[in-house]
């Protein structure tokens, strides 16, 4: 079987370190972006919903074109994709920078969705072609934890508005812009890295997929596709539900992001080793289990103090086995396979995730902010049971059945 690089190579190390790097660089935006985007879209006037829908519109492109260009990067190899990518990003954030028109935002959110569709699927097969099987869990958990780092430090910018108000006089929303400008530049930044990235990849004229993998590609999306329609009513609103339901801004929830961001990215070094002594599959039962019963009692409790404790928690425990599921499906296809198969179980979860946040902002503005948190858990529980019954004897290239048990 092909590989882009041989996974001991010197530039597959070096290969690594720049991926490593990229997403580090992406990371920065994406922490104060959770803050500082829907806040910045509530105070141009547009109302919870309609935030709701602009995050639909992103991952609705994402969902449209991440198979197509998954099965292409397959065949094309990944690194062309992964620039087109870190381009179209940073024109998103640039038009960000300069309009509050609520028509040319949504053209912007659907450029960004293009360009994560460009980078999603590439990136996860090029991270395992430049990894072996054994390694493959530990890579990806480094790769987590450099961009969680780095979006912690993202998190702390994003009280940079309200500075620029107190310090040097900018209007509320002017203010706003110099986030979104600084997040173009850092994509362009990230751009310059994977221009360097070298891969040894010859064109196919077609991919062959066996019928296993696509039974299992099809149920992993499955699991994907209710899971993320049940993060799209609470998650992408989350920093929302808190103004909302405490009256706190980014200097308040900056810090609480961080936080959370930090000790998310700690858990990244520990997860390997997680599923190292129970397997993969039971570290991704085990932690999204006790994230749900903590997300049920978030919207149970009137002190922020409390609820910030339940909040880090639960982020900690729900993504801790991001890396550990990214590594799973990447061992249980063929390697020619791999962009071909994050895609369709990206697109699965994107598609229903993109759907749900104009509910969940519906609920939040005319129903309860109790509600979606609910919705959420019950949807959470339903893919982490179908996964189980469905993967709980599958075996993933890199783990030995005696040292991993999964039955």
């Amino acid at each position: 079987m092909e590989r882009v690089q041989s996974a001991d190579s010197a530039g597959s190390s070096r290969n690594r370190m720049l991926l490593f790097s990229y997403n580090a660089l992406v990371g920065l935006p994406g922490g104060y972006s959770q803050v500082v985007l829907p806040i910045y879209l509530k105070l141009i006037g547009i109302s919870p919903v309609f935030v709701g829908i602009l995050t639909t519109i992103s991952l609705l492109a994402t969902s449209i074109l991440l198979v197509p260009f998954g099965i292409l990067s397959d065949r094309y190899g990944r690194r062309l994709f992964l620039i087109l990518g870190s381009v179209l990003s940073a024109i998103s954030w640039a038009i960000m920078a300069i309009t509050t028109d609520f028509s040319v935002i949504a053209v912007s959110r659907a450029i960004m969705g293009t360009g994560n569709a460009l980078t999603s699927a590439p990136f996860n097969a090029a991270l395992a072609d430049v990894s072996s099987d054994e390694d493959r869990t530990r890579v990806f958990s480094i790769s987590s934890f450099v961009s969680q780092i780095a979006s912690t430090g993202g998190a702390l910018v994003s009280g940079m508005p309200e500075a620029l108000q107190m310090r040097l006089g900018f209007e509320i929303v002017s203010s706003y812009r110099p986030p979104f400008l600084l997040a173009c530049l850092i994509s362009v930044a990230g751009t310059g890295l994977l221009l360097l990235f070298k891969e040894s990849h010859k064109r196919r004229k077609s991919v062959k997929v066996r019928f296993q993998s696509i039974r299992r590609v099809l149920v992993y999306a499955l699991t994907r596709g209710v899971i993320g329609f049940g993060a799209g009513f609470v998650i992408p609103l989350f920093s929302l539900w808190f103004y909302l339901r405490f009256g706190v801004g980014g200097p308040v929830l900056g810090p609480l992001f961080a936080i959370s961001n930090a000790t998310l990215a700690f858990s990244y070094l520990i997860s390997s080793k997680l599923a190292g002594a129970i397997g993969s599959v039971r570290s991704l039962v085990l932690c999204q289990a006790l994230a749900i019963m903590l997300l049920v009692a978030i919207p149970e409790s009137t002190d922020y103090v409390i609820v910030s404790i339940l909040y880090v928690a639960r982020n900690f425990l729900m993504n801790m086995s991001s890396p550990i599921e990214t590594s799973f499906i990447m061992g249980i296809v063929r390697p020619e396979e791999r962009a071909s198969a994050s895609a369709l179980a990206g697109t699965a979860s994107n598609i229903s995730r993109a759907v749900s946040p104009s509910f969940g902002g519906y609920f939040m503005s005319n129903v309860s902010l109790s509600v979606p948190f609910y919705i959420t858990a019950a949807l959470y529980a339903t893919s982490t049971t179908i996964f189980y019954v469905a993967f709980r004897n599958v075996k993933v290239s890199g783990e030995t059945h005696g040292r991993f048990p999964t039955k």
